[in-house]
């Protein structure tokens, strides 16, 4: 799906770049280009920069672990009144 997105904002680019007189500093020729490159990064570098779960050491998982979305978060304990 991501490979997808930047093919598709890659071509948005381009032809972005044809409508704009062929100027770099056409706004959505920039707006485009510039989210193409920055999902290109990130399908680039793979997990890290978004780390799989399955892939930490358990002392990762547990630090990673409040970050984490779950759908069974609780929430927290109210206090104890002095």
């Amino acid at each position: 799906m991501l490979l997808l997105t930047i093919l598709t904002l890659s071509l948005l680019a381009f032809g972005n770049y044809l409508i704009g007189a062929k100027s770099i500093l056409y706004p959505p020729f920039v707006f485009s280009a510039v989210w193409a490159a920055d999902l290109a990064l990130i399908w680039a570098v793979g997990d890290f920069f978004y780390p799989s779960f399955s892939n930490l050491s358990s002392t990762q998982r547990e630090f990673h672990a409040p970050y984490r979305r779950s759908a069974t978060r609780s929430l927290p304990k109210p206090m104890k009144e002095a």
